[in-house]
């Protein structure tokens, strides 16, 4: 499965009894948007509902075609990230995270919590929120 795919822009998803989630409620806003907290929290769960919500060979036509143009231009679309950033040690991983966050996409990634990122300007979403079925 890709670390990194691009999906249409989304402003919030609601997602009940999926994988281990039994209900979450996830805004996500411009800019970089970070899942965080401790192994099986939910983290990845939220991404393979994302990718399963909007895989292209789910999608309508007339999405598929936005999705597509998305990508080409370069507009609108969100970068969704899973794991992508765990090798990277402290100081690169605040350096990507800056320019994730100054890019002017609509970012969503996965991060453990051990990492800091009290100085990102980020919109962090913490799996303790997520009603989880265990």
């Amino acid at each position: 499965m890709e670390d990194i795919m691009n999906i249409p822009r989304i402003d919030k998803i609601k997602i009940e009894d999926f994988g281990i989630i039994k209900r979450a409620n996830i805004e996500f806003k411009d800019g970089l948007n970070i899942i965080t907290g401790p192994n099986a929290s939910g983290k990845t769960t939220v991404v393979n509902f994302l990718r399963e919500k909007y895989n292209p060979t789910n999608l309508p036509n007339v999405e598929k075609m936005m999705l597509h143009i998305d990508r080409v231009l370069g507009l609108n679309g969100t970068i969704l990230m899973d794991d992508a950033l765990s090798r990277l040690n402290q100081e690169n991983l605040i350096k990507t995270l800056n320019t994730l966050s100054n890019s002017g996409k609509r970012v969503i990634l996965t991060l453990n919590d051990h990492a800091d990122i009290s100085k990102i300007d980020a919109n962090i979403i913490k799996t303790k929120d997520f009603e989880l079925k265990r």
